[in-house]
């Protein structure tokens, strides 16, 4: 019973519809030039801004064409019909011999300058754009004992940050003391009664601090980090090395500290040390009686990191037994700052136990064996051959606990996991 009004509608929908296109199109037809060049001349004439381009780079028919574009005059979009119809071979046309010069436009009212240079930068982490670059400059101050793993973390981080995007450089106060003719200095040289050599020991360390700052202001337009690698045990150095860094504007600062005290990586770590440039030619035991002896030196003086030193605050993270637990202080603050929240992340999932690491690629599927690329395919006869070797080499590993497998979740990731399970080499 009610088809017959539906379909009224429906087709009285579509006779309205009609009509009003037709009256649309009367009145385009009458206000358009009947001649197809005119009416692409007439119709999208637009007017465009300053922009000049390099006619250098331009060939013979792109020459007229960048005339009208320059000066803000008006130009006809139908011009384009002289440069080919594919943007790539336009590109090509329009700049035969493109040039690396970074751009220098005229940014008016930009909060950052009338003539701020504006190049790419090789990141995807903290470039979003040539006018939006994230451009913060922080020094990191490790602090600890020696032997405690600093060293360890701070080319943990430099590696990380360099892999996200940002600018990163370690200054390590023993490589600077040793490269100026102080290699081999016994622990007495670490005495605080020693006053010459307490006092060298600053200068090192500043000086270590000074070219920490020079790399950081020498990074424009992006984000950079320094990390100074000393023990800067006391809070007198700490203290002396905030005033420093608040000399210069615009330069952040954040204190790692490490601390340990597990017995068993202590040991490990002592003997890492051995293989130092200080003990070069000397024999183990020797070696270690005196690096042992440099701890203690360190262990009369030491003062961990508080939260407020002489009335300033710290923004500080301390790990404890490489990893085992894990303390913040004032770090992330500022939503508007990203790299120090990177670097917590990374200090989360940080630790000194040896482990090893199996990166395995999955053997052929079906759509490999067919030439396709791509696609979510199981894998072949051969690509489960290739799986069970991999879990037979997997079982015969010397640890006793079965290896944590991470994949994907397609087919022939989840087979691959599956003869892993199978073999008896899967924990979850």
């Amino acid at each position: 019973m009610m088809a017959a009004p539906v379909s009224a509608i429906f087709f009285a929908g579509c006779g309205s519809g009609c009509l009003v296109g037709a009256v649309l199109s009367a009145v385009w037809r009458r206000r358009t030039p009947t001649n197809p060049q005119d009416r692409s001349r007439r119709s999208l004439r637009v007017r465009l801004p300053a922009l000049p381009l390099p006619k250098s780079n331009l060939d013979g028919e792109s020459q007229q064409l960048a005339v009208d574009l320059d000066g803000g005059g008006a130009a006809n979009i139908g011009d384009l019909h002289r440069l080919p119809s594919d943007p790539c071979m336009r590109a090509t046309r329009l700049y035969r011999e493109p040039s690396l010069t970074p751009v220098r436009p005229n940014l008016t009212g930009s909060p950052r300058g009338l003539n701020r240079t504006i190049r790419r930068q090789a990141s995807a982490q903290f470039t979003k754009n040539e006018l939006s670059v994230v451009e913060e400059k922080l020094v990191i101050v490790m602090v600890g004992l020696p032997a405690r793993g600093k060293s360890f973390i701070s080319n943990a981080l430099l590696r990380y940050l360099n892999l996200l995007g940002c600018a990163a450089r370690m200054f390590n106060a023993g490589s600077s003391r040793r490269s100026k003719g102080r290699a081999g200095a016994t622990a007495d040289f670490f005495d605080t009664s020693n006053a010459a050599a307490k006092q060298l020991r600053e200068e090192l360390a500043m000086q270590c601090l000074d070219s920490c700052i020079d790399f950081l202001k020498g990074c424009s337009m992006c984000a950079a980090v320094g990390i100074l690698d000393a023990t800067n045990t006391t809070i007198e150095r700490r203290c002396k090395v905030s005033r420093r860094v608040a000399e210069e504007g615009g330069i952040g600062l954040m204190f790692v500290e490490s601390i340990c005290n597990d017995e068993a990586l202590l040991q490990v770590n002592y003997k890492l040390k051995l293989a130092n440039a200080d003990y070069e030619g000397m024999e183990a035991a020797t070696a270690m009686e005196d690096f042992l002896q440099r701890v203690r030196r360190y262990e009369q003086v030491y003062e961990p990191l508080q939260d407020e030193e002489e009335g300033e605050d710290r923004s500080y993270i301390k790990i404890v037994d490489a990893g085992v637990k894990l303390i913040k202080h004032r770090c992330t603050l500022d939503a508007k700052k990203q790299v120090p929240s990177h670097i917590l992340t990374l200090l989360h999932s940080i630790h000194l136990g040896p482990r090893s690491i199996y990166f395995v690629v999955v053997g052929p599927t079906t759509n490999d064996v067919q030439g396709f690329l791509g696609g979510d395919s199981p894998l072949t006869a051969r690509g489960e051959e290739r799986m069970n070797k991999v879990a037979a080499y997997m079982s015969q590993r010397e640890d006793d606990e079965p290896a944590l497998v991470m994949s994907g979740t397609l087919q022939r990731h989840l087979q691959s996991a599956h003869l892993l399970k199978v073999a008896g080499t899967l924990q979850r």
